[in-house]
């Protein structure tokens, strides 16, 4: 992991192991290039971030398709904080899989490349006996899966009122 803005390289945070927090000055942070899975806390950070999300390779052996779908590797588990988070992540091999908890529709916002309106597709999932909504591109082996949603918020809900697409990007808010 790196950060930006007020932060430097080489806060304690950086590189630590999974479940750290980030200071509560930094204003961007970057999850990449590892293959055992990060834990990237944001609970209590009230100001807003950016999150660049790349290189976990973490897959999904029936895709997540699946009602409960079995990780092959360990995924990404990002907990947002109360401030505006904007994510970017790609819904490609690259991006592997990435779980975000704490999502809030209308303030946060998630930028996902390789998905047009029509490979973009969503599925009702039960991760960690909690309703997640798994937004995957043209693969269902990789994705970004949105933790305790509440059940009332279907995968097909979900696509028709908080998902746009702009320059070649789907657009989560």
């Amino acid at each position: 992991m790196s950060s930006s803005g007020s932060t430097s390289a080489t806060s304690p945070w950086c590189g630590a192991s999974a479940g750290t927090s980030l200071p509560r000055s930094a204003t961007s942070a970057k999850v990449t290039g590892n293959t055992g899975g990060k834990a990237l806390n944001l609970t209590g950070l009230t100001t807003p971030i950016n999150l660049n999300l790349t290189g976990n390779t973490a897959s999904v052996s029936a895709g997540l398709t699946a009602a409960t779908p079995t990780f092959l590797g360990t995924p990404d588990i990002i907990t947002l904080g109360s401030g505006r988070t904007l994510i970017a992540a790609p819904l490609t091999a690259a991006g592997g899989i990435e779980e975000i908890s704490n999502f809030s529709f209308g303030l946060d916002q998630l930028t996902l490349s390789g998905a047009t309106s029509a490979t973009l597709k969503a599925y009702d999932e039960t991760i960690g006996g909690q309703h997640a909504i798994a937004i995957t591109g043209a693969s269902t082996t990789h994705g970004v899966i949105l933790l305790n949603e509440p059940s009332s918020l279907t995968a097909k809900a979900f696509l028709g009122s908080h998902v746009g697409f702009s320059n070649g990007n789907a657009i989560v808010s």
